[in-house]
């Protein structure tokens, strides 16, 4: 009798210890489901209030917070660090002059997106631009795509390449060097003049 109670009690105990395991994963679950980020890379052609820009953002369409550790953009695979390079791309002079247009753009440094929310790291507004440089740009802002590695408050980390569906999960972020829009020295900046 005493040996069948031993073992009834050792049973108990073990399932209780499964059950106390599973519960604390399905706990984990829920919480890392509460702050899980998701970034989104986009462009468009007019701003929220109507007015033409085109305008390039990531923005944040999960349910927590996103820490951007890494961000580099490209026109098509050439590097895009300036706001100079991104518009080259669009003309056939090897310098851009930047005076008259109203650009705007700001480095993407480590920022932290809340939960629906975004970033806006170049705009520039159709009215004093040049109409062939905005027609370029305006077609050209489809071959342009990102990579971003960006983690949760628990430190689950993801790498988001914006031509592909999917986001990769990561262990971590490696951090490239940072120049032009992921650069850390520079202040944002309004190029309108």
């Amino acid at each position: 009798m005493e040996l069948y109670s031993a073992i009834t009690a050792i049973v108990l105990s073990a399932l209780s210890i499964v059950v106390a395991y599973r519960s604390e994963l399905t706990q984990r679950e829920m919480l890392a489901a509460s702050v899980w980020p998701h970034l989104q890379f986009g462009h468009g052609n007019v701003g929220d209030d109507g007015v033409p820009r085109i305008a390039f953002q990531i923005t944040n369409v999960g349910t927590g917070p996103a820490r951007v550790v890494d961000f580099q953009m490209f026109d098509e695979q050439r590097p895009v660090t300036t706001v100079s390079e991104l518009l080259k791309c669009c003309t056939q002079s090897e310098q851009v002059d930047l005076r008259g247009l109203s650009v705007v753009s700001t480095p993407v440094e480590q920022p932290v997106l809340p939960a629906n929310d975004g970033l806006s790291f170049f705009q520039l507004q159709q009215h004093n631009a040049d109409p062939e440089l905005w027609e370029a740009l305006n077609k050209r802002r489809f071959r342009m795509w990102a990579r971003v590695c960006y983690c949760s408050v628990l430190n689950d980390c993801w790498e988001l390449d914006s031509r592909q569906a999917l986001h990769r999960p990561v262990q971590a972020c490696s951090v490239a060097e940072r120049s032009g829009f992921n650069a850390r020295s520079k202040p944002p900046q309004s190029l309108t003049r």
